[in-house]
């Protein structure tokens, strides 16, 4: 592994557990700034702060792999801090506070579960892109693979190949002793097993040779007495 790819993954593993620790209770720190009856305040509870350091790093990104590398262990492990924080959040049933309108509907704890479940989808979801993009700039790639019909159609092609190397046969043009152009065509052996009438150019041969390649396949087998 290059010395390079060192520094990068110990970046991301050093970033990804500061992130990690940094999220864990970072959405109950509405009750420092907003008090207690403002708990579970909707920017803290949601996915909105990831989403808006995503943005920004879109910036930072700009200045290297190694310091995308440090945006992407803190972010992305941030991001899935917070998501298990509101997954904890769904089994309770305190609602989710809005400025000025409290919660959104009154009475019920279905749409705070509905907000809750919908932010760490997004939570998790920058999550796994970020930590796929992570593995990209590192150089792990997954293997493609190919479908079973087109590993089947591949080495069928293959074989055939094969094949037709060992039996193709060879079709030889020349020039007669009266100056007409004429094929022949030879098995594998060397055998002349077909030959052609004269043509006075070499443009019509060569149209016979198409004529027998294209008609050969289709031709009938007749017998006559």
């Amino acid at each position: 592994m290059k010395v390079a790819n060192s520094i990068k993954i110990l970046l991301l593993v050093i970033f990804s557990i500061i992130g990690l620790v940094l999220s864990i209770n970072f959405p109950d720190r509405d009750i420092s700034i907003f008090g207690i009856g403002l708990h579970r305040f909707f920017l803290f509870h949601s996915a909105i702060i990831p989403l808006l350091i995503l943005i920004i790093s879109k910036i930072i990104f700009k200045l290297g792999d190694t310091i995308e590398m440090v945006v992407i262990g803190f972010l992305g492990s941030f991001s899935f801090g917070i998501g298990v924080h509101l997954f904890t959040d769904v089994f309770q049933t305190k609602a989710i506070m809005f400025p000025f309108i409290g919660s959104l509907v009154d009475g019920t704890s279905l749409d705070d579960r509905i907000w809750l479940i919908v932010n760490i989808s997004v939570c998790l979801l920058i999550t796994v892109l970020l930590y796929k993009k992570a593995f990209r700039l590192l150089g792990f790639k997954k293997p493609v693979k190919e479908p079973v019909f087109a590993k089947m159609e591949k080495t069928i092609n293959e074989e055939l190949n094969k094949i037709k190397i060992k039996i193709r046969s060879e079709f030889e043009v020349y020039v007669d002793g009266q100056g007409e152009y004429r094929f022949r065509l030879k098995a594998p052996n060397g055998e002349v097993i077909l030959r052609s009438e004269g043509y006075s150019s070499k443009r019509a041969c060569m149209n016979g040779i198409k004529a027998v390649k294209k008609n050969a396949l289709t031709t009938e087998v007749e017998e006559v007495d």
